[in-house]
């Protein structure tokens, strides 16, 4: 599959692939039960959210049926990290992915 260029922009977001200095942001994002409270988890720990960023960082494509790719959503202006955008391909033969976020409300 191909890869795109990064970071994708708006006229006030980017979009691009995460790193390891994202982990505080990441982790307050995770954290909160007022961010999450539409997700299928729970809060999680400094610890969860660091395992989590290592693996976005390990896999910054979508190659094969079963990846996931997280991206940072930064705020251009201020190059703040308010978001999550993931993109999911579950089936090359049914032609399905998913895509989810998560943000500051």
């Amino acid at each position: 599959m191909p890869t795109s260029a990064y970071p994708l922009e708006t006229p006030r977001l980017l979009l691009r692939p995460f790193a390891a200095p994202d982990l505080d942001a990441l982790f307050e994002l995770r954290s909160r039960p007022d961010v999450i409270r539409y997700i299928n988890w729970e809060p999680a720990t400094r610890e969860e959210v660091g395992r989590e960023l290592d693996r976005y960082i390990r896999l910054p494509t979508l190659e094969r049926e079963g990846d996931r790719l997280h991206l940072a959503v930064v705020l251009r202006e201020s190059g703040a990290v308010i978001g999550d955008v993931m993109l999911a391909w579950l089936s090359e033969k049914h032609r399905q992915g998913e895509i989810g976020f998560i943000s500051e409300p």
